[in-house]
């Protein structure tokens, strides 16, 4: 791209560089970096709880499409119990993300130890649900560190690689880590 001048009628001749030789190589990344880890940092678990609930909601619609036509054997039923699986699965999966989380990764073991998921895989279920719950209860404290780890590193990331000086890049990330974690940590939400 060309230099933009600006016309020869102004008192001064002005040369405009053009955006492009300003900024650093690859900055809209970099900004996308910095902007996704802020959200991250200090709004990790409401990010989460959205994909659990989002997740609870594709198992639930997929276990009342499938189920519902070999038992109803009525295509109009079966999409009608769909939308309420889905329903259902974004209601459940935002506001009980322990049960969900549990839920999840006890279908996903499940499925991996056994096919028939009816008799034995219910079973299963129940109890790998069970165990897992108790488990989850360190959730409260590991997950909140992990997502205002990750985010910080993203802000870093994104904000050396925009070569903006290092104390203000320390700065930011650190203000932004110490938003994040007040706000993570005094919501008590993700306790279910």
């Amino acid at each position: 791209m060309n230099n933009i001048t600006l016309p020869p009628s102004l008192p001064w001749n002005i040369t405009i560089p053009p955006l492009e030789s300003l900024l650093p190589p690859g900055t809209p990344l970099y900004v996308i970096y910095a902007l996704l880890g802020a959200l991250l940092a200090i709004f990790g678990l409401y990010l989460v709880r959205l994909a659990s609930a989002i997740a609870l909601c594709g198992v639930l619609a997929y276990f009342a499409l499938k189920y519902g036509y070999e038992v109803v054997g009525n295509t109009t039923i079966a999409s009608i119990l769909l939308v309420l699986g889905l329903f259902a699965g974004l209601l459940i999966g935002y506001m009980l993300f322990r049960l969900t989380i549990s839920f999840l990764l006890a279908y996903i073991a499940v499925r991996y130890i056994t096919q028939e998921l009816f008799y034995k895989g219910l079973v299963l279920l129940g109890v790998f649900t069970i165990i897992i719950w108790v488990f989850t209860r360190l959730i409260r404290i590991v997950l909140p560190v992990i997502l205002i780890g990750s985010g910080l590193y993203l802000i870093y990331t994104g904000l050396s690689a925009l070569q903006i000086d290092n104390l203000l890049t320390l700065g930011i990330t650190g203000l932004i880590g110490i938003i994040g974690f007040i706000y993570q940590y005094r919501k008590h939400f993700y306790l279910w």
